[in-house]
């Protein structure tokens, strides 16, 4: 079984909790319009689960969730070995 990148992994996730997939990778997610506050909880929950990856507030502060590829180097940053 191929496991999908975390940028399809995230990209699919987003699509299903916005409802669309008019949004780029650089797109700041608040600003397009694609994560809410209470939906911020949501991606931030899916990432560590999904992931294995512990977030902190300052992760959340300094931008990590800003954007699909924000959230993809983060992941990466995370879980390099």
């Amino acid at each position: 079984m191929t496991v999908p990148p975390p940028r399809d992994t995230v990209r699919a996730f987003l699509a299903e909790l916005a409802g669309t997939t008019a949004f780029a990778d650089d797109d700041n997610l608040v600003d397009a319009g694609v994560v809410q506050s209470m939906r911020r909880l949501e991606l931030i929950d899916f990432v560590a689960e999904r992931f294995g990856v512990d977030v902190t507030p300052d992760d959340v502060y300094q931008g990590r969730f800003r954007s699909v590829s924000e959230i993809v180097r983060f992941v990466a940053a995370r879980t390099a070995a």
